[in-house]
């Protein structure tokens, strides 16, 4: 390690810790700190009176209690040399360690405010925010707080109980009665939780010396460094407290029953976490023995143990079937060899990631809380593991008698999902390809700007929202919030409205939903003519992905309407890492042309209500702006000249005023040469009904 004289300013490499001992500084960088290169050139400037303030004082304090020698990370490690950034970064701990005295250089503190005080400086010091000074809380045996002025405000042990409540590191660690190698992966993690550093890896790396292991750094890798830090804590440390983070556990057992899809935040689904803030309610979990886990489900249960396999972690647990959840798509419930603050087992939720891999499942549930009236959207909370209340002599939803060991697999990070699994049967060949090409959330779909114009220039409709001059519609992970395109047509005074959402109810992704209608611009509600020329029904045929080349027609009446999907992302890009906060990128087309003009105005009467009994899918509390639209260009003169039901054509023609009777389902027109019959369904006439005049007593 690299030590500097606090004399002369000059610095030393030395292979061992050197005998006449060292002073260590923790603190938060600023913009003005000097490097190891700038440090080595003060030398020839004139040593350590051309120092920064913050190195010269350091060197100051350390003379007077009698160092000659500090340590000050900024310019103590050649950062310009990859391996011994690693070293260093892998050694830091230790460093602390066996220090003979760590200075916290809080710049953020007043030594003449009381530290105790509920607002205090000291209690709202940066110092406690930052992912490195945690180890440095943590490791060294004396640790003195000090002021901006560098007076001595307390010690690490004189200031523990106040210390453990800033940062919830436990007293007995902050003053050596208990290792904090004995305390559970967990909580340990659940420390770091909120911490921030500059890079994004070095929330992991600064965690090393707490969990006792060592890993490569590679700066650029990302979160993928926090996942290979809990790699390497499995391989040392038997705790399976591990897998205990996420939301607040569940602990209403009911909620099986009201089971909607996978989590709505895809890292959820995943064993190992992407940061530590995902421990943050973790800090009771504790890993139990596997003696107390039998003991509980009254079966044999051996060491549990996880192994890494291209498939994710292989496991042997004991598993039983959620109470409630539904049996074609049941819940299950893996146990844990660790147990909550109340003393419960802790318990994984496990859905199979599809019917044909019985043996191969995903974590986590979504489940059904409320639905927003206005939008008709799901409000969901998502739970990854269960609180399991076994105690003896209580009653259960389940018996113990139905858990048994069972051997699964688990993606242990994003990468290992086999998503060719991860859908309700087989998947069309089409959809065998990166994740990142199928349209999913989180992304972001745009109108590109030159076909804007295009549909301006031929078909005569504009952009009109989200707002003329942005076409582009963001969807978030786990945000299930409909987003609308809406076009407008001056000459026709039509609005065309291209509706997208994220689906809810599938088991693994949030697939978009594409629906085009077009909008009355004199009626408030949306009005659906929404037919596809697809014979798909049901949820998964909406799927933009369960389109033929992402393209789909839409015959609205007047208009015919194609959407056409296509990913904007790099063939040669790889995934699009949604944790990375990437979105994938997509590109929506519209061909709008005119449907051929009606050869008179009982054919084109014919036909529009001809559509309407073709309905597949339609909003529920919709009608047809174009139906009425149709009919009222027609004189009264060329309508039918009989209708069943006293007044019963005024209800066709809305703007007439007159309600029909509730009870009309058929309309029978008499015209002078020919008779003819046509139907429209009974829900479709009632929704068209309940729009122009209000709804029916009878309905």
């Amino acid at each position: 390690m690299w030590l500097l004289h606090t004399t002369s300013g000059e610095l030393k490499w030395f292979a061992k810790r050197p005998a006449e001992g060292y002073l260590i500084l923790s603190h938060v960088w600023t913009t003005e700190e000097q490097t190891f290169q700038d440090v080595q050139a003060l030398k020839a400037a004139g040593g350590l009176s051309v120092a920064s303030s913050k190195i010269r004082d350091c060197c100051a304090f350390a003379r007077r209690r009698g160092y000659n020698w500090a340590w000050i990370d900024t310019c103590c490690i050649d950062k310009t040399s990859s391996a011994e950034l690693s070293e260093a970064i892998n050694s830091m701990f230790a460093w602390y360690r066996h220090a003979d005295e760590c200075i916290a250089f809080l710049q953020d503190v007043d030594e003449t405010e009381d530290p105790y005080a509920e607002d205090s400086q000291f209690r709202q010091s940066r110092w406690y925010t930052r992912g490195w000074t945690l180890q440095e809380l943590i490791a060294p045996r004396r640790l003195v707080f000090v002021s901006k002025n560098w007076r001595v405000i307390g010690t690490k042990g004189s200031l523990a109980g106040l210390v453990e409540e800033i940062t919830n590191v436990d007293f007995d660690v902050l003053t050596f009665r208990r290792t904090h190698a004995r305390v559970s992966v967990a909580r340990r993690m659940s420390w770091a939780a909120n911490r921030q550093t500059t890079r994004e890896e070095d929330r992991a790396y600064s965690l090393l010396g707490i969990f006792g292991v060592s890993i490569a750094t590679v700066y650029g890798e990302g979160d993928n460094a926090f996942i290979r830090l809990q790699e390497e804590i499995m391989k040392h440390i038997p705790d399976q407290s591990i897998f205990a983070w996420g939301p607040p556990m569940l602990r209403d057992i009911s909620a099986f029953s009201r089971t909607v899809s996978s989590p709505g935040k895809r890292h959820l689904r995943a064993l190992l976490s992407i940061s530590p803030d995902s421990f943050a309610n973790s800090a009771e979990v504790v890993p139990v023995p596997p003696e107390m886990v039998s003991k509980r489900l009254g079966i044999k249960v051996p060491p549990l143990h996880f192994t890494l396999t291209s498939y994710g972690m292989h496991a042997l647990v004991p598993m039983m079937k959620a109470p409630g959840s539904p049996s074609d798509k049941p819940v299950w419930l893996a146990v844990l060899a660790c147990a909550d603050g109340t003393g419960n087992l802790v318990a994984l939720i496990l859905q199979p990631q599809s019917e044909e891999a019985e043996d191969r499942f995903f974590v986590g549930v979504s489940v059904f809380v409320a639905q927003q009236l206005h939008t008709g959207a799901l409000h969901c909370d998502d739970y990854r593991s269960v609180s399991l209340d076994l105690a003896p002599g209580r009653t259960f939803p389940w018996s113990s008698s139905v858990a048994k060991m069972r051997e699964v697999h688990i993606p242990h990070r994003l990468d290992t999902f086999n998503f060719d699994y991860a859908h309700e049967g087989k998947r069309p060949a089409r959809d065998k390809r990166r994740w990142s090409d199928i349209i999913v959330a989180p992304c972001e779909v745009v109108i590109p700007a030159w076909h804007v114009h295009k549909l301006s220039r031929e078909s005569g409709f504009a952009l009109k929202a989200p707002n003329p001059g942005d076409s582009s519609l963001f969807f978030e992970d786990g945000c299930y919030e409909p987003q609308e395109i809406q076009l407008a047509n001056a000459t026709t005074e039509d609005i065309l409205v291209v509706r997208l959402a994220p689906c809810s109810t599938d088991a693994a992704f949030q697939y978009l939903h594409a629906s085009v209608f077009l909008q009355d611009p004199n009626v408030r509600d949306v009005v659906a003519l929404a037919q596809s020329n697809s014979d798909d029904t049901g949820c998964a045929s909406e799927h933009v992905s369960r389109w033929e080349q992402y393209t789909k027609r839409f015959d609205l009446g007047r208009w015919k309407v194609t959407l056409v999907f296509e990913t904007l992302n790099s063939q040669f890009s790889g995934l699009v890492n949604p944790e990375h906060n990437g979105r994938a990128l997509h590109s929506l087309r519209l061909d709008i042309a005119p449907s051929a003009p009606p050869a008179s105005p009982m054919a084109d009467s014919e036909k529009t209500i001809g559509a309407h009994d073709q309905l597949a899918s339609r909003p529920s509390t919709a009608a047809s702006s174009s139906f009425r639209d149709e009919f009222g260009k027609a004189s009264r003169s060329q309508l039918p000249k009989t209708i069943e039901g006293t007044g019963g054509w005024k209800y066709w023609d809305g703007r007439m005023g007159h309600r029909p009777p509730a009870h009309t389902d058929a309309v029978t027109a008499t015209p002078t040469t020919t008779r003819r019959k046509f139907s429209a369904t009974t829900a479709f006439r009632r929704s068209v009904q309940d729009l122009v005049w209000g709804p029916s007593s009878s309905s």
